[in-house]
């Protein structure tokens, strides 16, 4: 049997927060792909989590 990672649960708090970090900083960065590898770990967060 393997193991499975953790994966973390975010509150909705800071779901939003990622939202809106992301919206007012898009236009920043060349594509959304910089701009979630950007603010992401200003998040604590991987830009894949960021991303969904």
């Amino acid at each position: 049997m393997t193991q499975r990672k953790h994966t973390p649960s975010y509150t909705a708090e800071f779901r939003t927060r990622g939202v809106r970090l992301f919206n007012e900083n898009r236009a920043d960065y060349a594509s959304d792909n910089a701009a979630y590898r950007a603010i992401a770990p200003k998040l604590g967060c991987s830009p894949d989590s960021l991303r969904a």
